[in-house]
């Protein structure tokens, strides 16, 4: 049996149950997804306000998506024996036999996994029909994803204003809908990178925050994967809500946590290359080179 145990907020959810289902599908082994005690901590009940999830969706493992089934059928082996598949082996994912108990971590975010799968992905990570985004994207409008430090997500991550405001003046748009966990000016942040970024750009600009109560999670997620041109910045969350999408237009920061998780095969993907990019990485200290632009893929936009 593969069991897969909650770690992570909700974009790393989407990946494990992507990676996962995926697996039990191709060998046919039966699967369980849990909530253990060890991460309690992270429970979708700690991390959203209740409000954002009424009982009717909490019977699907990832809240408000109700195709995300808590068990999927297949072959059971003897409990006793165990099998750790481990992210820094790559071709033993897909390569374990029927015989073997499977235990899946966190952080088996590589494009490679699932690049076969993507209308399965549609289906069942399909949004409650009842939750209906209040801003809904026009076809020239751009959508930014912007994360600012929620849930022990590392600030230094964050692409500076400066970044943002360079690649808008590369893109054609109206409007620009920022979605971010912070809320914004309009929802009472005072983070000065938001005063920051709106003496830059002369555009009209609206907020799809969540911390503040103003849009839900799902809300958000719904924008993103409506809009037609995306930015996207270093988020699981984001990036599954473009790559669901429809849209014609996705920048693609090179940056460390997304590097192996490029659509490279997608024309609509756009890599974005930038020196300020290489400053922004999780563990300067241990790591200080994971954003490194030299390895960036061919034809890759410069700032």
């Amino acid at each position: 049996m593969i069991t897969v145990d909650r770690s992570g907020t909700f974009g790393n959810n989407v990946w494990q149950y992507a990676i996962a289902r995926t697996l039990s599908e191709n060998i046919g082994m039966k699967l369980k997804f849990i909530d253990s005690n060890a991460h309690q901590w992270m429970s979708d009940a700690n991390r959203f306000p209740d409000a954002d999830f009424p009982d009717y969706m909490k019977s699907s493992w990832i809240r408000g998506l109700p195709n995300t089934k808590m068990e999927i059928d297949g072959n059971v082996v003897d409990e006793s024996i165990n099998k750790s598949v481990l992210l820094d082996n790559k071709n033993n994912l897909f390569s374990v036999s029927q015989n073997t108990n499977i235990k899946i971590p966190i952080h088996f975010e590589n494009y490679d996994y699932i690049k076969h799968n993507k209308e399965k992905f549609k289906e069942w990570f399909k949004v409650d029909s009842k939750i209906t985004p209040r801003i809904k994207p026009e076809p020239n409008d751009v959508v930014l994803s912007i994360r600012r430090g929620w849930a022990g997500y590392p600030e230094s991550l964050c692409p500076p204003h400066e970044y943002f405001s360079k690649l808008l003046k590369k893109i054609d748009y109206e409007r620009i809908i920022i979605c971010t966990e912070s809320g914004g000016p309009n929802f009472g942040s005072t983070d000065p990178y938001w005063n920051n970024f709106l003496k830059e750009v002369d555009a009209e600009i609206i907020f799809a925050g969540y911390s503040s109560g103003s849009h839900s999670v799902l809300e958000q997620f719904e924008t993103i994967r409506m809009a037609k041109k995306i930015v996207l910045t270093a988020s699981t969350f984001c990036w599954w809500g473009a790559y669901l999408s429809d849209a014609q237009e996705i920048y693609y920061p090179w940056m460390e946590d997304l590097k192996e998780s490029f659509v490279y095969d997608e024309d609509r993907y756009i890599c974005v290359t930038d020196k300020i990019l290489s400053k922004c990485v999780s563990r300067p200290l241990i790591n200080p080179n994971a954003s490194d632009q030299s390895n960036a893929p061919e034809g890759a936009m410069t700032l």
